[in-house]
């Protein structure tokens, strides 16, 4: 049988005036039966890149692009089979260049890779753009899933709010992956996680696993992931111990899991939306939440820090973004009016995060209803963050909403602003929701006051050539040569580039960054790039239907 390759590539473009390459895209194409084994240099159909293609030992052709000083060289990347077909190489296949002042394709392309980048389990035979992630934690149980940030704890809840964002950007902006080539690679993407929270999942014994690994224990060691040598606990969610809010999401994400793979594969489609079901029914009747397990020391210190003003969190939110995307799966109404009967509040939501959902709750019973009450609700939440004032706004204009991982906060606000605004909630107090959103966007791909000259300053790893070089992350502070010790020195620079990772942000109003090793301005996270991903294919799908709007962003770079 077939195995299916995919290259993720790097494509460098010959600069006419001075010959000297510069890095410009990633693509994905091709096909393969065996191990590449020829390396061959050729010009693109435009005759504008040159291009590495790796011949098969058998007919059909493969192309991996790690171009560097013009000399072909590579990797082959394995997708497991039941990923759908990549596209055949062509002319079509390459990501275009933007003609707006961003490249948001391009954008897109680097945000997808961070997943790979934070794969756990075995990792053999699967597409691994990043050849320096190799397999980890292969004694978990359950195996697999994603590790959400710098460290090697997974948490169940920041998967599945990952996934939900994922997925339903992939339902509300389809053709905006799929114009920067990259719908099967997000699909890969966002089957990895899924089939992790299958596992997560025991019907017979009624738990639910939210969190794998120790955090103080964790956190005390810095080194490889496949060298990790402490303890992994798993922590489960019962019917003494409950957990509704990652059940909510879980179930959610199960539910958009279903409608996403149902024509493509409708026995994994059909599994999911089983369990999807069970941890609902779970979630709605076993209530709770259990501080000291789900959310762990780190995040309740985590929570005390960035949302001081939330009070205790609830689960009815998440409770209430699953009826809803049951409903949608199952076509079954009783979800949605237990949704809007038990579940919705019309209370101001503060911020959208993954435990607090309030905000997508309205938004989808506006979708849902068409009901202005509801619709309101939504309203009010984009008020302040527009208005400039709670939450602030930066010199430069990003929302500041907290001190910790800034831009957390406002990349999460801007996708669903993009998704409001295609609910037709185009303005809120005359402010244009889709100028807010790329506006936002725009100051973490350069209009900030992050510059060397005219070199604009990236929070998005890999993106241009002004960008962090020292996120917080222990396996891309790691070299590849594995007699060499992890760096821990805040002046150095991570040995691996940890492609497509958005940082933390500036550490106060005026917009001030320092690229260097700490935790709270440089960490990086699955959740905070699920939202990069979804806004940066929201803003390509502008782009397709030729709606990108006017923007003036305070700090533009040239």
């Amino acid at each position: 049988m077939k195995s299916l390759f995919v290259a993720l590539a790097t494509v460098l473009a010959i600069d006419g005036a001075t010959g000297s390459p510069s890095r410009v895209e990633f693509i994905n194409i091709g096909l393969c039966n065996e191990m590449f084994t020829e390396d061959i240099a050729f010009n693109s159909p435009n005759g504008n890149h040159l291009q590495c293609a790796r011949q098969c030992s058998m007919q059909d052709s493969c192309l991996t692009f790690t171009i560097a000083e013009n000399m072909c060289r590579g990797h082959s990347v394995l997708v497991t089979s039941q990923t759908p077909s990549m596209p055949s190489p062509g002319a079509n296949s390459f990501v275009k260049r933007s003609t707006y002042s961003r490249n948001y394709m391009e954008a897109l392309n680097r945000s997808i890779v961070f997943h790979y980048a934070q794969r756990s389990g075995n990792l053999t035979g699967t597409f691994r753009p990043l050849p320096w992630v190799v397999s980890s934690a292969m004694d978990d149980n359950p195996v697999g899933g994603w590790y959400r940030g710098g460290d090697y704890i997974k948490y169940t809840i920041a998967m599945a709010w990952s996934v939900v964002t994922q997925l339903w950007s992939m339902v509300r902006f389809r053709a905006g992956y799929q114009a920067a080539g990259q719908f099967d690679v997000i699909t890969d993407s966002a089957r990895w996680a899924l089939d992790y929270l299958l596992r997560c999942w025991d019907n017979e014994s009624q738990e639910l696993v939210v969190m794998v690994g120790d955090w103080e224990a964790d956190h005390a060691v810095w080194t490889r992931p496949q060298d990790m040598v402490t303890d992994r606990p798993v922590y489960k969610a019962n019917t003494t111990h409950n957990s509704s809010d990652v059940a909510g999401l879980t179930a959610a994400a199960l539910a958009l899991g279903y409608i996403v793979f149902n024509e493509s594969d409708a026995e994994f489609a059909n599994s999911m939306l089983t369990a999807a079901e069970q941890i609902y029914t779970f979630g709605t009747t076993y209530k709770g939440i259990q501080e000291t397990f789900q959310h762990s020391e780190f995040t309740k210190r985590e929570k005390k820090k960035e949302l001081p003003n939330t009070g205790v969190s609830t689960y009815n939110d998440e409770l209430c973004v699953a009826a809803v995307w049951l409903k949608r799966a199952t076509e079954n109404n009783s979800y949605f009016q237990t949704a809007k009967n038990t579940f919705y509040s019309s209370d101001k939501a503060w911020v959208y995060s993954t435990d607090a959902n309030e905000v997508a709750c309205q938004l989808l019973h506006w979708e849902e209803t068409g009901t202005s009450k509801y619709k309101r609700n939504v309203e009010k939440f984009f008020s302040d963050w527009l208005r400039g004032s709670d939450p602030d706004h930066t010199a430069c204009g990003l929302v500041y909403r907290s001190a910790v991982t800034p831009i957390r906060y406002a990349v999460n606000a801007a996708f669903l602003a993009l998704v409001a605004s295609r609910d037709g909630i185009e303005s809120v107090d005359g402010k244009n929701l889709n100028q807010f959103a790329v506006e936002q966007v725009n100051y973490m791909l350069g209009d900030n006051a992050q510059r060397s000259g005219s070199n604009c300053y990236s929070f998005l790893i890999g993106y241009g050539n002004n960008f962090p070089r020292q996120p917080h992350h222990r396996a891309a502070s790691c070299p590849v040569d594995i007699s060499q010790a992890c760096i821990t020195n805040d002046t150095l620079p991570n040995p691996s580039e940890l492609t497509g990772g958005l940082v933390g942000g500036p550490s106060d109003v005026t917009d001030q960054y320092e690229d260097r090793r700490s935790y709270w301005r440089h960490r990086v996270s699955c959740d905070v790039n699920a939202a990069m991903q979804a806004a940066l294919a929201g803003i390509v799908f502008l782009k397709e239907e030729d709606n990108i709007p006017m923007t003036n962003n305070k700090c533009k770079c040239p």
